[in-house]
């Protein structure tokens, strides 16, 4: 096994994606989020840290850096073949990110991962425990038909003309969130430029023509849906116009031919967690955070 090597993308890019894909196939879902994948494959690769550990030539183990929320503080995600899933390669790994931030004089790094063992690996290495994302799933067709509160007008998302205002609700509905907080035009378009983007599955709500909430479902598979952004303006949280909007796109997953449904959501967040375990909703899987100071 060689030590970590640091790689600048996208000259690796081939590896980290057949290293993802056996990695999905073992687990049942993809070993880093959508946001560095993206950063990766349509953002700015070549102004990303990623470290790897290599056997015979082939990736086995990578850990990719971003600069997270706040200051000077980086997320890292970590991807490792299911045979090579030892102490000694989570703690290279581990290591490499460390020592990387350190260099560039980060105050900190956010570790994600939903495997238990590599989060053994991060306790030893000084992270504590930080955050839980619990993925969700529910068998569809959805339960019920939605019910929206009085003066609200139901469309769809209309590119070129809805996304100052979509990313006005979005940021003040998710102020202080990690992952869908603080988005940018640029954020939004490289979403919208991904193959599974169809403004008819942005279900938004309007009030006096203005947007106070909207779901955003996705379908990259044919038989499973996902809730991607479910969000609703403060000033008009209370009205059950969240739970109407999560209906309205449960129903419209199903008549897209799709069984399931899942969505992410935070374990602290009870209100949401409240309104999704309602309409059926279950639990599917955990990603755990661990933080480190530096």
């Amino acid at each position: 096994m060689t030590a970590p090597r640091q790689a600048w993308f996208p000259q690796d890019l081939a590896g980290i994606n057949r290293l993802f894909e056996t990695v999905d196939l073992a687990d049942g879902h993809r070993p880093i989020g959508e946001h560095l994948f993206l950063e990766l494959t349509t953002g700015r690769p070549d102004e990303m840290p990623g470290l790897v550990v290599e056997v015979d030539n082939q990736i086995v183990g990578y850990v990719g850096l971003t600069v997270g929320l706040q200051p000077h503080w980086w997320t890292g995600e970590l991807a490792v073949h299911p045979a090579w899933r030892t102490p000694a390669v989570f703690r290279s790994l581990l290591e490499g990110a460390i020592e990387e931030v350190a260099q560039r004089q980060g105050a900190g790094l956010r570790l994600w991962t939903f495997l238990p063992h590599l989060a053994e690996a991060a306790l030893t290495q000084g992270f504590r425990p930080e955050r839980e994302l619990r993925s969700l799933i529910v068998d569809l067709p959805p339960l019920s038909e939605p019910r929206y509160p009085s003066a609200v007008e139901v469309g769809r998302f209309r590119p070129g003309h809805d996304e100052q205002e979509w990313l006005e609700v979005n940021n003040e509905a998710f102020t202080g969130h990690h992952e869908n907080g603080n988005w940018t035009t640029s954020v939004l378009g490289r979403r919208m430029e991904q193959s599974w983007f169809d403004a008819a599955h942005v279900i938004v709500a309007r009030r006096h023509q203005k947007i106070i909430g909207f779901c955003w479902t996705k379908q990259e598979e044919a038989a499973v849906g996902e809730i991607y952004v479910l969000a609703v303006a403060p000033a008009q949280q209370g009205q059950g116009l969240g739970r109407a909007l999560l209906l309205d796109g449960l129903a419209h997953l199903s008549r897209a031919n799709a069984n399931t449904a899942v969505l992410y959501v935070d374990s602290g967040n009870d209100r949401a967690t409240r309104l999704y375990e309602s309409v059926g909703f279950r639990l599917d899987h955990v990603d755990r955070s661990f933080v480190k100071s530096l």
